[in-house]
């Protein structure tokens, strides 16, 4: 996946809605930044949720969304929808203007084999994404 990420991904939950993300590749670390918070909080992401990203084609990547307890796949996650502007252009939720400027981190493990993979965790101060290990 290093070096064939683009400035925006499309993350395609277990619901099949999508999420635009911009991310910029430092190294191993991958910044993601507009479009993150939106797709963590629509996908209720908690501390220490497992995820799984899967290379699918330019800028796509598919995610699999665990619970750390039993590790088991969140199934609610299959009925997530999308918040999508009403009629006049508006979406209902409202965010803060530090929420919309905020940027995350997460650090990519790529193998070489063709799939990166990689597990969130929450900080105060964000997510951030270590190899595993």
């Amino acid at each position: 996946m290093l070096g064939k990420v683009s400035k925006k991904v499309s993350l395609i939950g277990p619901s099949v809605s999508s999420w635009d993300v911009e991310v910029s590749m430092t190294g191993n670390l991958a910044v993601v930044g507009e479009g993150w918070k939106d797709f963590a909080k629509t996908n209720n992401l908690e501390e220490n949720y497992i995820l799984m990203f899967k290379y699918k084609q330019s800028a796509s990547l598919e995610v699999l969304i665990f619970d750390q307890k039993n590790l088991c796949e969140k199934e609610y996650n299959y009925f997530v929808k999308k918040c999508l502007p009403k009629p006049n252009g508006k979406i209902d939720r409202k965010r803060n203007a530090a929420e919309a400027a905020s940027t995350e981190m997460m650090e990519v493990n790529d193998d070489g084999g063709g799939g990166s993979d990689c597990v969130l965790s929450k900080k105060i101060e964000g997510w951030f994404c270590s190899s595993g290990e």
